[in-house]
């Protein structure tokens, strides 16, 4: 089976082949997920001006996808796989939860906020002419 497994790879969503047989964990809460979950709390809790204008790491993920029988590579989403699980470690998913309700992400920008733009009519087409005459 293959899967993304944070806990083996550099960077979030790194694909892992998992050998048969051999114990992997595949979710480590009390050393990966908790450590990040801090440092990302801290950041947005924060008054410290420091952090200000910072990108921040995503949020870290409470779920580990795994596929069973096939090989999943990153051109083909998992569910085209023939048998795939998604694991989802529940006390992580609720501090995520609990976070989205104290941080709530910025709301969306609505096409009122947007720029708008008129179609071209006889008057625009007249005064490009005549700036282009000058």
């Amino acid at each position: 089976s293959s899967g993304i497994n944070a806990e083996y790879g550099d960077k979030r969503g790194v694909l892992t082949k998992l050998e048969r047989g051999i114990k992997v964990k595949i979710f480590d809460f009390k050393n990966r997920f908790l450590s990040q979950y801090f440092k990302h709390l801290h950041a947005h809790s924060s008054t410290d001006t420091s952090t200000a204008g910072v990108v921040l790491d995503p949020i870290p993920d409470a779920d580990v996808m795994l596929s069973f029988g096939q090989r999943w590579d990153d051109r083909r989403p998992i569910e085209k796989t023939l048998i795939w699980a998604k694991v989802i470690h529940m006390k992580a998913r609720q501090l995520i939860l609990d976070f989205t309700q104290m941080f709530p992400p910025p709301p969306p920008i609505s096409n009122e906020d947007c720029i708008q733009f008129s179609e071209s009519d006889p008057y625009d087409r007249l005064a490009d002419a005549f700036s282009l005459a000058l």
